[in-house]
């Protein structure tokens, strides 16, 4: 059975232990995505509630953040409120390639639908195509890419919402 759960504060360590093996991961394949210090955002986001995690028997293995519109990206045309915003999806190697990742966007999708918001959004690396291809695979559509000097993101993508028929995993909200 796997659970998704509100990050507590005793999960920091692993939160950053699951950029920190993502950030490997990416750099062994060449990939410069993720390479700034990350810690104090993790930190803020699980403070506020927007950090989720993933687990199974054996404790937690991934996570998802779900946050607000980066309005360095997304514009005032785009109906920015009308959306959830996906952000640092991250699945542990041991569980990848398993459709955890899937699992995740889906359970956003169904709480963007039961929220009364019509997208799922998210930015990523704008040179990390393998990333675009996973998400155009998983019924997403790219929106349009912004160049900005100071970030390395600004591949825009999204799809509509779904409210799924019946859970896809059960959802602790007790902290």
């Amino acid at each position: 059975m796997h659970t998704i759960r509100p990050a507590r504060q005793q999960d920091l360590d692993t939160l950053l232990a699951l950029r920190r093996e993502a950030e490997a991961w990416l750099a062994d394949r060449g990939i410069r995505q993720w390479t700034r210090d990350m810690s104090a955002l993790i930190k803020e986001r699980l403070h506020d509630g927007r950090t989720w995690l993933l687990e199974d028997v054996g404790g937690p293995f991934a996570t998802i953040t779900l946050s607000g519109p980066d309005m360095d990206f997304w514009r005032a045309e785009d109906e920015p409120e009308n959306a959830i915003y996906v952000y640092k999806l991250i699945v542990a190697r041991s569980h990848s390639g398993r459709g955890y990742g899937d699992l995740l966007l889906d359970w956003a999708s169904d709480r963007a639908a039961r929220a009364g918001l019509a997208w799922v959004r998210l930015d990523c690396d704008r040179s990390n195509t393998a990333l675009h291809d996973y998400y155009l695979a998983r019924g997403f559509e790219h929106v349009r890419t912004v160049e900005l000097p100071h970030r390395q993101s600004g591949a825009l993508f999204q799809r509509p919402s779904v409210r799924l028929p019946r859970p896809i995993m059960i959802e602790a909200t007790s902290r």
